[in-house]
């Protein structure tokens, strides 16, 4: 997983969203237009996005993921941090042959470094990681985490998002936890 500059994944950012707004994404917006908080998270998606720890994924499959951390993140309620592990899945479903662990919540100091900390110390390794930061309606910073590691079996997956939780920073809402099947 490089972190330096890079050849971006789509042509442009501005291909990355109209392909989302000519898309059926509706957590990003509707009728054509994306809300304004969701043009900020997928610009910086663009801007995350690596061909080289995208191998296989498509600019389509990316909207995909990003339009289920996205609805995630919509989800939630007050201050809670929710933690998801998943399959990744593709534009259409396509199995994309990873998984990806997500955390949505509060921005925080050392949530990143937490979270990449334990999948290390797991054993696994990090394919990509996007960590978008948008602003929210009350002033605050939502920080929406979605890290794409190697498949994993269901059992190691119960137990990173069950380690997610135990190393997330306190909130007043207890994470939902949401395993693969």
């Amino acid at each position: 997983m490089d972190t330096g500059a890079h050849a971006p994944f789509a042509k442009t950012v501005e291909d990355f969203l109209n392909q989302a707004r000519t898309g059926d994404w509706p957590a990003f917006g509707g009728n054509g237009a994306l809300e304004a908080d969701a043009q900020s998270f997928l610009g910086q998606i663009h801007e995350d996005a690596d061909p080289d720890d995208l191998r296989g994924v498509e600019p389509a499959d990316l909207l995909a993921l990003a339009h289920e951390v996205w609805s995630l993140a919509k989800s939630r309620k007050g201050d809670s941090r929710l933690v998801r592990v998943r399959r990744a899945l593709g534009a259409g479903g396509r199995d994309l042959h990873r998984d990806v662990i997500e955390v949505v919540g509060p921005d925080t100091q050392f949530l990143v470094d937490s979270i990449m900390s334990e999948i290390t110390a797991q054993g696994s390794h990090a394919l990509a990681l996007f960590h978008p930061i948008v602003k929210t309606t009350a002033g605050g910073k939502l920080s929406v985490i979605q890290v794409h590691l190697e498949p994993m079996s269901p059992a190691r997956a119960r137990k990173g998002s069950n380690t997610a939780c135990a190393t997330r920073s306190t909130t007043s809402t207890p994470p939902t936890r949401i395993f693969p099947p």
